[in-house]
């Protein structure tokens, strides 16, 4: 399967003066791709983490380590855990996260 289609993106590009929906449209294109090459991962392997859904909104979840999709399955434990190791890492003062880098 062809992923990157050399030509197209380097006519968009070349332009000297690139139009935002030119670039809206790539990043379009670019998310359909991940979508289907997530739909065809059999997500192998996963690890617990954060996601921030929007801004300011994590969740305890796992990510398949190949397509960095949400997968289901994480435990009340590895949930519990999540959320010390995350807190541990927020300045509560400034409302900025510190150290929090997940757990592999």
């Amino acid at each position: 399967m062809k992923l990157f289609k050399k030509s197209y993106y380097e006519q968009i590009f070349a332009k000297k003066e690139t139009n935002i929906q030119d670039c809206y449209n790539v990043i379009r294109e670019m998310e359909q791709r991940i979508e289907t090459l997530r739909a065809a991962c059999p997500h192998p392997e996963s690890r617990p983490t954060m996601f921030m859904a929007r801004p300011g909104a994590f969740h305890p979840c796992r990510l398949c380590t190949s397509c960095d999709a949400v997968v289901p399955g994480i435990t009340d434990e590895e949930a519990k855990q999540m959320w010390q190791d995350f807190n541990k890492g927020f300045n509560s003062t400034s409302g900025v996260i510190t150290t929090f880098k997940g757990t592999k």
